[in-house]
């Protein structure tokens, strides 16, 4: 079965078993997997660091969490 593989000089067809395709949508599966985890994570810090700014605009005292998302 043919797949279209795109490189740096442009999209080749190359001839790939059943078994490679699968390994290919595995490790895509899995890199689609991480980028959702990273950007939960950055969703995640953005949000305390948001709520750490807020307490301390408004002198509350602040959790360990949000204090080591301050940086002097």
């Amino acid at each position: 079965m043919k797949n279209k593989k795109i490189t740096p000089n442009g999209i080749e067809e190359v001839e790939m078993t059943q078994a490679e395709i699968d390994a290919l949508n595995a490790e895509n599966q899995q890199a689609d997997e991480s980028a959702v985890l990273a950007n939960q994570k950055d969703a995640e810090y953005k949000a305390l660091k948001a709520s750490a700014k807020a307490k301390l605009i408004s002198g509350e005292t602040l959790t360990e969490a949000e204090a080591d998302t301050l940086v002097l």
